[in-house]
């Protein structure tokens, strides 16, 4: 305020006679807007802090309710409720607090603006009244309740499905029916984080359903935590899944390919939704067109539609999702895809049009027609074209393409055996021959040579005479004949030098041999067709010669397969009705058995557990009844009780005999188990601490995000199934420069080089935040391409606390301006003056501008500025108030100035942590005020030392006038002499000691001590006692000091060693020797004397007199007594060390 200008409160004060004190001034002065009003209400002045809140607003004349009769009554200080409006027509909520002023008819009214705290009430009843409303409108059952299962709210959807649940409007979760409460119970997650819960439930009816449950934990001041749940019927979903899932294996079995054309969407595949295509590429449709074996072809023609147009493309852009799908399907129909009008064949494109006629018209069809495919070369497709309408209308077109390639050649096969089988019956290996009546009718020539005729017989041939060259074989089948049937009979015979026929001349044209060869015979009688009521024959024979060599080969091969089963590393074993049956040594070794110690044992002996047995051998006879081998691994019991992981495979002796029994073979793979193991261990660490940091990691490849940490899900708001195989850019904000949409990255970007960017993300849940990251290229993924790995880290808060950093720095900026008090802020780094308040000039005497920029030299001189740059630095270092006081000399004076360092930290841009950055300086002036306190001080301590010299002064003028009765006492009195005398001795010693306090403060010289104790006993008894000083520090004796606490025990002690000495010493001299060590003082006391026989200190018990006194008195942790005889003389030695006794500083 201008001191010029005149002040109208005091004006008017003084107009109404009202004594303007300094308190009503400082009121009125102050932070608070106040009113001046009259006796009628009248608001007669306003002050300037009420001009701030409402701006140019004329109140004065204004009406004030509510203040009549306020004067002439003693009751409390009135408050009330103002409306007032600003010069921007905005309402101010302000409570006044109305003060009489004594002595006139004047109200002071102080003021308290409430609009902020009546804005966020109305706020707060606002938003809750919008949430419960869009609790109402979700059509999801959602509910809220706390740890124990109360129910604390819940939306109309919930209380329709409560309705059917249970009869009564539940509760809590209780009395809701078991499944239903177990899907909604559960562990509570942690504060902000949200998790989710599947189940299959029933209702009432018994209808099944399949539940989704999202429960997230709420933040908030509530003693106990609070849940959000909302439910999800997921059950018409999983039927359409399962019934796109059995399509599809149903469709990939049958290697049919299903695709649906709509004009205003285009291709569809089956299980993929209308709205699923516009995040698929056309490219990806039409490969998917192409599969079906319409592909592009489609679009060749004139009248193609867009729909066929988009087609055309197909081959030249698969994407990611294709290809996936592509996976799933058949070798076969992954190479079709693509089919176009140059791969059709030329004897079929005549089909092949037709076909693409009818899909452009949507007219029924269904024909066959040849491709020439450059990988599988010639394929025979089946198209079906099957036109529909959707119940709304719409119309669409249907095309069904199966590969019946199998089928094409499988008939032309057959066409071409039935030609190849006359030209085999001719020059076939087999000689085969047809008799009806026992008379030839046909036959090969192979049958001639085979049985030693030498040419082909002729047709009519007696049957008998066939066999004249082998007379054995004719024996047998002349025997034969009459009982042969439809059932055959069979003869083997050898034949010294058979000649090769037709079909065995592979190894050259000779046409005999001398090796000997095996035939068989087989003869079947047969019913002619054209005449049942005949009986004919069919002969057949074959040279069976290289079957013998096989069946010697297989014995060959039967005792190698007993070598290689004796002989094998592998353990292998038969079982049979769970035992086992047969073993070889490998496997004995590798259970700790010896062979034949494995015969017979159960089976159940190689399981940890009859439980784990009786569970693999079920599983196991499922699994061998359906695919005839089982393969796995498991851990094995050997014979002491080890466990070793082993892979076992089982398969049947004979198929479909199990009683047969099973063959078992068993692979040590626990080395390799182990290490599997510590592999395993090692990535679920490794993904632990990527989980465990707060910096969002992403994996991505060219097919989309592969992997995220924890933190980068929470900051996408999903987990990792939402967001694999999608894009990064998925989180991106719509700028076409945003980095996550820069996809050079993953091709030119290289490895071991680091992309930085900092840009704004939006979470699945709309959050929208900023983010500073890197990427770099981590390798090459499991399919060999390159991957990227964006390491990511929230800077939202950041961003949010340097706002608030400014909002701060110019609050502080106007403190620092207004404040009374000295106040500086200085730099983190330099300590230089940022900014400085007139206040603070003091401290250097200078002006403003100069010390601004200063170093703290200039501000406090250069004796003090290293002190006070070690305080700063130290306050710096710790996140308390440093307190100091500082001595300047500023204009020839000594001022002190109270002081307070605080640093003002900010947050590091790059890892979070808390850093310094500027350092707050607030001081006092206290000159006068510790002035004060010194002379307080010293006068209160001048006083201290009076008193106390008074006090032991008069302490030792009592002791003496009591040591002086007591020697009256104790010459009236001879038979208590003694005893009193010794009180008088220990008497004088204590008023010794007061009397060597009188003149000194502190601790007693010791040297003193013990004089003064020793003068004091050679005057009772009337002797001299002779003294010795010697020691290391013997010129410094004087420095040794004796506590106060110490001193009257130490002085009984010296009084009564010298008092025993002269007393039983007789008259022999005594001597007294002092020895002063740096480390211990030594006294040494030598007089003559004999000790008791069996003398030992440590049996006398302490007392009131003698030496049960001084092992009272001694400070047993700094001082130590021992009393020993030496030939006639009896040496008694003290010694003292600190802390009784101390080593004074050496004085001036």
């Amino acid at each position: 305020m201008d001191p010029t200008r005149a002040d109208p409160f005091r004006s008017l004060l003084g107009k109404r006679s009202v004594a303007g004190s300094s308190l009503l001034t400082g009121l009125w002065e102050g932070p608070w807007p106040a009113l001046l009003i009259d006796g009628q209400g009248q608001v007669l002045l306003v002050n300037d802090r009420l001009m701030e809140l409402l701006g140019p607003v004329t109140l004065h004349s204004r009406r004030f309710s509510g203040t009549h009769g306020t004067h002439g009554t003693h009751s409390p200080n009135r408050s009330q409720e103002l409306r007032l409006l600003d010069d921007q027509r905005r309402e101010h909520l302000l409570q006044a607090s109305l003060h009489p002023l004594d002595g006139s008819d004047l109200t002071l009214a102080l003021l308290q603006d409430h609009s902020t705290e009546q804005a966020a009430r109305e706020r707060a009843e606002r938003m809750q009244t919008e949430i419960e409303q869009w609790l109402d409108l979700c059509p999801l059952p959602a509910l809220m309740q706390d740890d124990q299962g109360l129910l604390l709210r819940s939306n109309a959807a919930f209380a329709r499905l409560a309705r059917r649940l249970c009869p009564q409007p539940p509760a809590s979760l209780q009395d809701l029916p078991p499944d239903w409460c177990a899907l909604l119970s559960g562990p509570v997650p942690e504060a902000g984080t949200e998790v989710h819960r599947e189940a299959l439930v029933a209702e009432p009816q018994g209808r099944p359903r399949w539940m989704r449950l999202r429960a997230r934990r709420l933040s908030g001041p509530w003693d106990r935590p609070r849940l959000l749940l909302m439910l999800e019927d997921r059950s018409r979903d999983q039927a359409l899944e399962l019934a796109q899932l059995q399509l599809q294996a149903l469709m990939d079995t049958a290697g049919v390919g299903l695709a649906t054309f709509q004009p205003d969407v285009g291709w569809l595949r089956p299980g993929e939704a209308p709205e699923d295509l516009a995040a698929v590429p056309a490219a990806s449709v039409s490969a998917e067109a192409g599969r079906m074996g319409v592909g592009n072809g489609v679009g060749t023609g004139p009248a193609a539609g867009s729909a066929a147009r988009s087609a055309s493309t197909a081959q030249t852009a698969p994407t990611a999702s294709t290809a996936s799908r592509a996976d799933a399907t058949s070798a076969k129909a992954s190479a079709l895809q693509g089919v176009n009008r140059e791969m059709v064949d030329a004897d079929s494109r005549a089909d092949y049009e037709k076909l693409q006629q009818a899909i452009k018209q949507s007219q029924p069809l269904a024909l066959r027609y040849a491709v020439r495919h450059p990988e599988l070369g010639l394929r025979w497709l089946l198209t079906r074209v099957e036109p529909g309408a959707l119940s709304s209308g719409q119309r669409l077109t249907s095309v069904l393409t199966l590969d019946i390639t199998d089928n094409q050649q499988a008939q032309a096969r057959y066409e071409l055996l039935l030609r190849e089988l006359g030209a085999m019956l001719d020059g076939a290996g087999l000689g085969m021959a047809y008799v009806r009546r026992h008379r030839l009718l046909r036959s090969n020539g192979a049958l001639g040579r085979m049985l030693g005729l030498g040419g082909e017989p002729e047709p009519g041939t007696p049957f008998e005479s066939l066999f004249q060259a082998l007379p054995t074989l004719h024996a047998q089948v002349m025997a034969a004949l009459p009982t042969l049937d439809e059932a055959g009979l069979e003869f083997e015979f050898e034949w010294p030098g058979t000649a090769r026929g037709a079909g065995d001349a592979r190894d050259d044209d000779i046409v005999g041999s001398a090796e000997p060869r095996w035939h068989a015979l087989s003869l079947r009688r047969v019913v002619p067709p054209e005449a049942p009521q005949e009986h004919a024959l069919v002969a057949v024979v074959s040279d069976i010669s290289r079957l013998k060599a096989q069946q010697a080969q297989l014995e060959a091969l039967a005792q190698d397969r007993e070598l290689m089963f004796d002989l094998s590393d592998v353990g292998i074993a038969i079982l049979r009705d769970e035992r086992v049956v047969r073993a070889n040594e490998a496997l004995g070794q590798m259970l700790g058995y010896r062979q034949d110690e494995l015969v017979g044992l159960p089976h159940a002996e190689l399981f940890e557990s009859p439980a784990e047995f009786e569970r693999d051998r079920r599983s196991q006879s499922r699994i061998l009844a359906e695919a005839g081998l089982w393969r796995g691994e498991r851990r094995v019991r050997r014979r002491d009780g080890s466990i070793l992981w082993m892979q076992v495979s089982k398969r049947p002796v004979r198929p479909g005999q199990p009683q047969a029994g099973v063959i078992a073979t068993y692979l040590s793979v626990d080395e390799r188990h182990r290490a599997q193991q510590s592999l395993l261990l090692q990535t679920e660490r490794e993904r632990a601490v990527l989980d465990s940091v707060l910096v969002g990691i992403v994996t991505v490849g060219r097919h989309g995000i592969e992997w995220m940490n924890r933190s980068a899900r929470r900051m996408f708001g999903g987990d990792l199934a939402a967001f694999a195989g999608r894009p990064i850019s998925i989180v991106a904000t719509e700028a076409p420069d945003h980095p996550f949409r820069q996809t050079h990255y993953l091709d030119e970007l290289p490895e071991g080089q680091a992309e930085t960017f900092e840009c704004r993300l939006v979470a699945r849940d709309g959050r929208e935040f900023w983010v500073v990251g890197n990427a770099v290229v981590t390798g090459s993924g499991p399919d060999g391409e390159r991957q990227l790995t964006y390491a990511l880290l929230d800077i939202e808060r950041r961003r949010q606390a340097e706002a608030q950093s400014e909002q701060a720095q110019a609050s502080l900026q106007r403190i620092i301006e207004a404040a009374p008090i000295a106040i500086s802020l200085h730099d983190a780094r330099t300590l230089q003056v940022r900014q400085i308040n007139q206040a603070a000039t003091a401290l250097a005497g200078r002006q403003e501008e100069e010390l601004v920029g200063a170093s703290l030299e200039a501000l406090f001189g250069t004796e003090q500025a290293e002190a006070v740059r070690a305080d700063m630095e130290f306050a710096l270092e710790s996140s308390e108030v440093l307190q100091r006081e500082y001595r300047l000399q500023v204009g020839g004076h000594t001022r002190v100035w109270d002081t307070r360092l605080l640093h003002l930290s900010g947050l590091n841009d790059a890892s979070g942590e808390v850093e310094p950055e500027q350092l707050l300086l607030v001081a006092t002036d206290v000159t006068q005020q510790r002035a004060q306190e010194a002379a307080r001080l010293e006068a209160a301590i001048a006083q201290r030392e009076l008193l106390v010299r008074e006090v032991h002064h008069r302490i030792k003028n009592n002791l003496q006038g009591v040591a002086g009765l007591l020697q009256q006492i104790a010459a009236r009195r001879p038979e208590v002499a003694g005893v009193i005398n010794e009180a008088v001795g220990q008497v004088q010693a204590i008023a010794q000691v007061y009397g060597l306090q009188v003149g000194a403060s502190g601790p007693l010289r010791l040297r003193r001590v013990i004089e003064a104790v020793l003068g004091s006993v050679q005057r009772m008894f009337g002797r001299e006692i002779r003294v010795e000083v010697s020691g290391a520090v013997a010129q410094e004796s004087e420095r040794w000091g004796l506590p106060e606490v110490e001193a009257i025990p130490i002085a009984l002690t010296l009084n009564e060693l010298f008092t025993n000495a002269l007393k039983h010493g007789g008259s022999a001299p005594v001597l007294c020797e002092l020895v002063f060590d740096p480390e211990q003082v030594l006294l040494r006391i030598i007089n003559e004397g004999q000790l008791p026989a069996g003398f030992d200190l440590k049996q006398i018990r302490g007392g009131v007199s003698g030496l049960g006194l001084v092992r009272a008195l001694l400070p047993r942790r700094s001082a130590l007594l021992t009393l020993q005889q030496e030939g006639e003389q009896v040496l008694c030695e003290l010694s003292l060390w600190p802390p009784g006794v101390s080593w004074l500083p050496q004085t001036a």
